[in-house]
């Protein structure tokens, strides 16, 4: 009912896109993600046709899906959905834009929770430069970007397996009379166990809220 009346401003009228918005993200704060998705979706659809595929206002929206499919822990499409939301904010905005930081801190953290400290490093530490250009070091997203990228450097280092002990020489082995070389104990030992865990995430999202089970902290930058 509410998308149906939304409907009756015409696709030309912001208040349109506006209105579904705002009732996409009151969904998934209600945690109804079927029915926000759909209103999400049609807001998506709205813009594009509105403003065209290469619009900043369109990569918001691709935004908001992609943090209702983090909310849900579907992160593969959360990943792709940011992806071409990055993508946009780069194409229109450029690559030292402050949106282009969020959208890269939003990716790293999808990297972040899946443990993938790989990937998660690389965009954690380009979303910090680009803070640390247009912010300034001090700046508290800035912290908030170094502290991320801290944690998965400490987890990286963490499974990093030990270094391979190397044994002090030993003297040559005689030869025995019967013409055969007595083999030796083997030095190998065990690999320590590997240690997981890198403490809380904190997040950048703009407009909705995470499930309370998830450790992250989102905050509107």
């Amino acid at each position: 009912m509410a998308i149906a009346e939304a409907e009756a401003f015409g696709t030309d009228n912001p208040r349109l896109a506006y209105t579904l918005d705002c009732f996409g993200d009151l969904l998934c704060r209600l945690q109804d993600f079927e029915e926000a998705e759909q209103v999400l979706s049609r807001c998506l659809e709205v813009k594009i046709e509105a403003l065209g595929e290469q619009h900043s206002t369109v990569a918001i929206s691709i935004s908001n899906l992609a943090r209702l499919h983090y909310g849900r822990k579907n992160y593969t499409k959360a990943e792709s959905l940011l992806l071409d939301s990055l993508r946009i904010y780069e194409r229109v905005l450029g690559e030292q834009h402050p949106e282009t930081a969020s959208a890269l801190y939003n990716l790293a953290l999808i990297y972040h929770q899946q443990a993938q400290y790989h990937a998660a490093e690389g965009v954690y530490n380009r979303c910090w430069q680009i803070r640390k250009n247009t912010l300034g070091p001090d700046h508290p997203d800035t912290k908030k970007v170094f502290d991320n990228y801290s944690k998965v450097l400490a987890a990286k280092a963490q499974m990093a397996p030990p270094p391979t002990p190397v044994p002090p020489p030993t003297p040559a082995t005689p030869i025995p009379a019967s013409g055969l070389i007595r083999s030796t104990p083997s030095t190998a030992r065990p690999g320590a166990q590997v240690r997981t865990g890198v403490g809380e995430i904190t997040g950048s999202w703009k407009v909705l809220q995470l499930p309370d089970e998830l450790s992250l902290q989102p905050n509107d930058n």
